[in-house]
């Protein structure tokens, strides 16, 4: 993502947060913290927990499992969470639906 991009993303999360914000990617987070938390699924359902506010990528609007779990887990603590499509544009995810049995994009996120 250009750093153009990343930069909208900060100011969009600021304005969603109303507050200052910080970026940190889930791969950085994940390296950090998954073998405290007690492995990938127990890693992504505490990411609500340590965050306020979370942007997902996704060019269709569909997620693994991992992501709904850290989406699903945002919802539910009334927290801001928001999916960025492949221009950069974010949008505010207001509710999740699985689709299929799939792991891997079974879950479809939408405003």
């Amino acid at each position: 993502m250009p750093d153009e991009s990343i930069a909208e993303l900060l100011a969009f999360t600021q304005r969603d947060v109303g507050a200052a914000a910080t970026v940190t990617t889930g791969r950085d987070d994940f390296m950090a913290n998954m073998k405290k938390c007690g492995g990938p699924a127990a890693w992504a359902r505490s990411v609500a927990e340590r965050f306020d506010g979370g942007i997902i990528p996704t060019s269709d609007g569909t997620v693994g499992r991992f992501t709904a779990d850290i989406v699903e887990s945002f919802l539910a603590r009334g927290k801001s969470v928001s999916m960025v499509d492949a221009r950069g544009v974010p949008t505010r995810i207001g509710r999740i639906t699985r689709t299929t049995g799939k792991a891997t994009n079974g879950w479809v996120v939408s405003p």
